[in-house]
């Protein structure tokens, strides 16, 4: 058979024979080799090299997309029952690699083609309708476009996941502690309130009490690993959270394969752990499927009022929702600001101390913040103007609502309304420009954290006068020094984090959360949102069980739009209610209030019985137990003679062979050629100043990754820890935040 030669050749200039073997020339011999085998094998459907795989653009076919999921061993698992013929009804847990995205609905295989049927994809609307289990065992599960809005190519983030994790494998032999990390939950993790409200719920399911490490696993890696000193760059190892993020997938999978664990308390709460555990993970693309599915469970126990834990896990459900779509620039449910504003309608305001911030304001004249050492008067007065921005965005969304459901001619009277506002907002803008840039005086942490309230203020005003999403702001000449989230970061690694800035936790939360939105990457489509054929444009009407009662969360949408804006405009009012009466500030002649010392209190075991300590104990045999089922066996660590030549200059997870992420050489170590090749050597060097260009590049992204990362787990932990204690505040400071970034997006 004759030999097909490549298009592409590798041509080499040498002045003796043994340039032949240099490790430049081998190397540039072998890249060429290789990328025409991956230029070959990309084009091949039976391919299932993953280097070939990877490399398959996002626009590839579906029938391609759908052949790489086959090759992953552990296939999609639908939330809903598997027809009988499904091997997962029977087999045995898999040690194999499965999918990270436990909880979404497994693929339907065209019969004929054996490609990804779409055509009798169900609307949405048929997703969210309450089935009973008759209609469930009879119907077939199929594929809907609305899980992958995220992801364009799903296999593509699986194939990183897979090559990832067997790369972090393969440079320890030592399985992730779990007891460890238990002991670094209760650690970070775990209030008094949690202890009395939440935990009891964890011990009726190992599911859940093994779920906590997918919180845990991925803040251990942002927070505790770091680099030797004197480097620049922090340490992004993400092998514990590789581990975890291998494992409990598959347990959850088949968790939801089980009829009688399927939507249970358990189940839920762990699928709420893994949603908030993946926002602070490199894989996002796979947070819309977890969010679609408490969904779907909600509605299969009847509304979220029918769930357990005195409506802990309603709160939890509710808030991972609106906060993962803040976060990610999002729309959020209608359903949820139904929750919201029935909650915010049945609560009444706590009487006690409470976090205030630029989201919530107890009326005390922020006695809270002026307790605290690690809060200068110049934060205070940034919280004031923000809270004031805040009423105004508030005011001025109302006013657009209720301009929507006028009729045209009484319009123009709401004019000067909105251009007070506009002024209004303006000035606080200007304000913000004005705070100072440094203060001097205080405590070193407690400038910080004015600096860091300083550079979110920025950001958050930015966003406002231009109206647009917290991660598309646009530069402002006005600024005298660079505002971002990468200078937000330099302020606020120095404070206090694990104390939640003590008595300010609340300015805590919304810096961290406005930090977090802001380091996101923006959609390619700067109008993207995941849209949804709405129940009503189709004329679709949901059937409700007899003995339900509307409305209920994820059960139904309203018929008009009418009803959905006086609903905003009902929470607006609940979140601008002011009628709370407080005691004007103490004169300094008068003696203060009550001095507060924490806002959030560790866990109390002085009045807990035996009963407490025998259960978490079984509980926690049976969740290790259940995670020694799951996890593979870890391959002895072989002494490879490349490892040996590595240095410490890039994390393992990061270090590519002969790729951007490899050191650059240092002086001296070009090869040594004669001035004959002269030509190739200039060559060369431009080549060298290439590489290092693009590795830089390369740095400084994976930096902003590890950034948004960093920032999105202190949020996600300010929020956990503060909402048992305060969870009035909590969910509306988060109805607040949710209200002021849906009139942003619609800018």
């Amino acid at each position: 058979m004759a030999f097909k030669a490549s298009q592409q050749m590798s041509f080499v200039t040498v002045t003796s024979l043994d340039d032949f073997k240099s490790r430049e020339n081998v190397r540039k011999v072998r890249k060429t080799v290789m990328k025409d085998y991956l230029d070959k094998a990309k084009d091949d459907p039976s391919s299932t090299d993953r280097r070939a795989t990877r490399k398959r653009s996002a626009s590839s076919p579906r029938s391609l997309v759908a052949n790489m999921q086959q090759r992953c061993t552990g296939a999609f698992r639908s939330l809903l029952p598997s027809p009988p013929q499904s091997h997962y009804d029977h087999s045995p847990p898999s040690h194999g690699p499965t999918s990270p995205r436990p909880t979404i609905h497994a693929f339907d295989q065209d019969d004929a083609t054996g490609t990804a049927s779409h055509s009798s994809s169900p609307k949405p609307a048929d997703l969210l309708t309450p089935r009973s289990d008759l209609d469930i065992n009879r119907s077939k599960s199929d594929c809907s476009t609305a899980f992958f809005a995220e992801a364009p190519d799903p296999g593509l983030e699986m194939e990183q996941y897979f090559e990832e994790y067997t790369r972090a494998q393969g440079s320890s032999s030592i399985a992730a502690d779990t007891e460890w990390l238990r002991h670094s939950c209760i650690r970070f993790f775990r209030t008094k309130g949690m202890t009395e409200r939440l935990v009891p719920l964890f011990f009726t399911s190992p599911l859940a009490y093994i779920g906590r490490l997918c919180i845990t696993a991925p803040y251990q890696d942002i927070m505790v690993s770091r680099r030797p000193d004197g480097e620049k760059w922090p340490d992004q190892d993400i092998r514990l959270t590789l581990e975890i993020f291998d494992v409990f997938p598959r347990m959850v999978n088949d968790t939801l394969n089980d009829p009688a664990e399927r939507c249970s308390d358990g189940t839920i709460l762990a699928i709420v752990e893994l949603c908030y555990g993946q926002l602070f993970t490199p894989y996002l693309g796979l947070v819309g499927s977890h969010q679609l599915a408490l969904k779907q469970m909600a509605l299969a126990r009847g509304g979220l009022h029918c769930l357990g834990g005195n409506g802990a896990i309603a709160a939890s459900v509710n808030l991972v929702q609106v906060e993962a779509n803040i976060l990610r620039n999002q729309t959020t449910d209608p359903h949820c600001i139904s929750w919201l504003q029935s909650y915010l309608a049945s609560r009444q305001r706590p009487d006690g101390y409470c976090p205030d911030s630029p989201l919530f304001n107890s009326g005390d004249h922020y006695q809270v913040l002026r307790s605290s050492p690690l809060v200068c008067p110049e934060t205070i007065d940034a919280v004031r103007l923000l809270r004031a921005m805040t009423e105004k965005v508030l005011a001025l969304k109302r006013l657009e609502l209720v301009t929507s459901l006028i009729a045209a001619e009484h319009v123009p009277l709401l004019t000067s309304g909105r251009t007070t506002l506009l002024n209004d907002i303006g000035e606080l803008v200007n304000k913000a420009h004005t705070l100072p840039t440094h203060v001097c005086g205080y405590d070193e942490e407690a400038t910080k954290i004015y600096e860091a309230t300083r550079q979110a203020a920025l950001l958050f005003a930015h966003a406002v006068w231009n109206r647009r999403p917290l991660n598309m702001s646009s530069p402002c000449a006005s600024c005298q020094t660079p505002v971002s989230p990468e200078k937000l970061y330099t302020f606020v690694k120095g404070t206090s984090i694990g104390e939640l800035w003590g008595l300010a936790a609340g300015v805590f939360y919304w810096v961290f959360m406005i930090g977090a939105a802001a380091s996101h990457v923006p959609s390619e489509d700067s109008s993207h949102t995941v849209q949804t054929e709405s129940p009503s444009s189709t004329g679709y009407k949901p059937a409700l069980c007899a003995d339900l009662t509307l409305p209920l969360p994820f059960s139904s949408s309203p018929d008009h739009a009418a009803a959905r804006a006086n609903e905003l405009i009902n929470v607006i009012d609940q979140l601008l209610d002011s009628t709370i009466t407080s005691p004007p500030p103490p004169r300094p002649n008068e003696t203060p209030g009550p001095v507060v010392h924490r806002l959030v209190e560790p866990p109390d075991y002085s009045d807990a019985k035996q009963e407490f300590f025998d259960a978490e104990l079984r509980t926690g045999a049976e969740a290790k137990r259940l995670f020694d089922l799951y996890a593979r066996p870890r391959p002895a660590k072989e002494s490879r003679p490349e490892d040996e030549k590595r240095d410490g200059s890039s994390p393992s997870l990061l270090r590519r062979e002969d790729s951007a992420w490899s050191p650059p050489p240092s002086q001296g170590q070009y090869p040594d050629r004669s001035s004959s090749s002269k030509r190739h050597r200039v060559r060369d060097v431009a080549l060298y100043d290439d590489q290092d260009e693009e590795r830089a590049r390369r740095r400084r992204h994976v930096h902003r990754e590890y950034i948004r990362r960093y920032l999105t787990a202190n949020a996600v932990r300010a929020s956990m820890l503060l909402r048992f204690d305060h969870e009035f505040v909590v969910v509306k400071s988060t109805a607040t935040l949710e209200m002021v970034v849906s009139w942003l997006r619609e800018g």
